[in-house]
């Protein structure tokens, strides 16, 4: 897993491709005089049966190795490399002698090659380098007895390149920890990971390391905290995975735990029954025992979060409700026809961009589409009544209610103000949330009383009110200001985060936020867990989230895998601890 490492390669890979480019244009354009003296030489060599050394050799040969290089062919791309070095002028200067030859060093890892890797390296640190260039020969050969599995030799030689950044010194600290991992002693891992985290806390493989680390010393609660930091650090960090050298095996136990991190027990427990197929280290293949045993306790127990999965067949879900009960789900989907279809005069309601709505009945899997509303109509909320099957639909023009255990029932249509811009409806279905004309105020209705205006004295006694930021956002629940969301999601440190929806738990501090990579419960004191997961790579992410009105259910909506997850709430709230 070690991501440290991989770092380290993709660095000095782009430092050597980078200097090859300037090796090439420094050298292209010689001296006429001195490829006459390079020339002379050369002929001489040739009687000595030597190496030619020819500048306009190793041009070539430089050239090749480079075309090679970036089409991946790294086998031609070292049979050209090593030519380049055998046609090296004398003269050549330090600088592009050490970038040739840590290109033909990286090529030799590419290759497997790695005894050749550390000959080469023995050659370059004889030239006069500067700190940080014996700083990438030393994280180089660290790199390539890793691969070899000394795992001693690799510790050692990482304490003769610390570096004198706190960045440098993060990755070498990081990557003994990995070392410490793979030979079994997890607990070195572990003060490792935090001196790395010491000295870079942004860095968020070093945290999920430190979550691993943790849950192989059986510090179960601190895995938890230092993969929640990660998540705030990096919205993207449930999927965080790359495997450089540790064993493939120990990534189904990274998955593992992040599974279990996330509430996936049904999951995890495969990923860590296949993990321990292969596994031989005995502290290790105990942990994992033991947390089979925990996730079978929990599972036979029903005592997991996750409820159930269900796909939804459709892209573009736009809103999402569950019922008080946790059986009757309800979704709209936006539908943008294609334009080809179009063109050719296609008829019919499907030929125009439409909104659909659908309801689903979990307990026996029906998915009934209940509504098809053309454009320039959409729906902005879709909210159950309190306690019953009825569902109520906001449109921009109208709205709209309807049974959901009646699947074969029409649904019930009445105007709007269209002075107003409707945007939401309350959590029990019963006011309408409307902007004023210049889209600052926040006014409610009665969903039964289009016409009748209601402006309240304040904001904050609402039963929603709007909180503008760098963007308008729902809040509904009295206990929790304006100021502690704000203070919550500017807190976040990826610049990266996005939020994409928002809901709250009636009448209590929590609410659920959707981001990138799943969507996280939130409590006042800004402490959170994790439900679900998304994929964050993504064009255009959509993740959704909604709380039943009684608060017992939490709806997920992801549409990497474009389906539905149903969240026992009392499950996930014993993980927001107050400090």
């Amino acid at each position: 897993m070690n991501h440290s490492f991989k770092l380290i390669l993709t660095i000095v890979s782009a430092l050597v491709f980078t200097g090859y480019l300037t090796v090439a244009t420094d050298y292209a354009n010689a001296k006429p005089a001195d490829s006459q003296t390079k020339s002379s030489k050369s002929s001489k060599n040739k009687k000595n049966n030597k190496p030619v050394k020819s500048l306009s050799d190793m041009k070539e040969s430089m050239l090749r190795t480079l075309d090679a290089y970036r089409n991946k062919q790294y086998g031609t791309a070292l049979t050209h490399c090593e030519k380049a070095m055998e046609s090296m002028p004398e003269s050549l200067e330090a600088d592009s002698v050490f970038k040739l030859k840590m290109m033909c060093m990286d090529l030799y890892t590419q290759n497997s090659r790695h005894n050749d890797a550390l000959k080469l390296a023995a050659e370059i640190r004889k030239l006069p380098l500067s700190q940080e260039q014996k700083n990438t020969v030393c994280f180089s050969e660290a790199t390539t007895l890793t691969r070899l599995q000394r795992w001693e030799d690799a510790k050692l030689k990482y304490d003769e390149c610390p570096g004198k950044t706190d960045e440098a010194q993060a990755i070498v600290a990081s990557n003994v920890a990995e070392l410490s991992m793979i030979q079994g002693d997890p607990q070195t891992a572990v003060e490792k990971y935090k001196q790395s985290i010491e000295k870079y806390p942004e860095n968020p493989h070093a945290l999920f390391g430190l979550a691993v680390a943790q849950t192989r010393t059986r510090d179960f609660e601190g895995a938890r905290k230092s993969f929640v930091q990660g998540v705030s650090v990096d919205p993207g960090f449930t999927y965080l995975k790359e495997a450089f050298f540790a064993p493939t095996y120990d990534e189904d136990y990274e998955t593992a735990v992040r599974l279990m991190m996330i509430h996936r027990e049904h999951e995890a427990k495969f990923y860590l029954e296949r993990y321990l197929k292969n596994e031989t280290r005995l502290n290790y293949r105990a942990i994992a025992e033991e947390q089979i045993e925990s996730l079978n306790r929990a599972i036979q127990n029903h005592q997991t979060a996750l409820i159930g999965t269900y796909p939804v067949q459709l892209d573009n879900i736009e809103l999402i409700a569950i019922d008080d009960s946790g059986k009757k789900l309800a979704f709209s989907s936006e539908i943008e026809p294609d334009e080809k279809k179009i063109k050719i005069n296609m008829t019919g309601a499907n030929a125009k961009p439409h909104t659909d709505l659908w309801t689903i009945d979990l307990e026996t899997g029906n998915a009934t589409r209940r509504m098809q509303l053309e454009y320039p109509e959409i729906i902005s909320a879709i909210n159950f009544v309190n306690g019953s099957s009825k569902l109520r639909v906001l449109g921009k023009n109208q709205r709209y209610e309807l049974d959901v255990d009646l699947p074969e029932s029409g649904y019930w249509c009445f105007d709007n103000n269209t002075e107003l811009n409707p945007i939401t409806l309350n959590h029990d279905a019963d006011e309408i949330i409307y902007f004023d004309t210049d889209e600052r105020l926040t006014m409610t209705t009665p969903w039964n009383s289009p016409w009748t205006i209601t402006k309240p004295e304040s904001h904050e006694v609402m039963p929603k009110v709007i909180v503008y930021k760098d963007r308008s956002l729902l809040v509904e629940s009295p206990n929790i200001s304006k100021e502690s969301i704000n203070t919550f999601i500017n807190n976040l440190d990826s610049s990266e985060f996005t939020y994409y929806d928002i809901d709250f738990y009636p009448g209590t501090d929590l609410f659920a936020l959707p981001i990138q990579s799943g969507t996280l419960l939130i409590n006042a004191s800004g402490e959170f867990t994790v439900a679900g997961a998304h994929q964050n790579n993504l064009k255009k992410p959509n993740p959704k989230a909604a709380f039943s009105h009684n608060g017992r259910y939490l709806a997920t909506y992801s549409d990497s895998t474009n389906s539905l997850e149903i969240w026992d709430v009392s499950k996930l709230t014993p993980y927001l601890q107050k400090p």
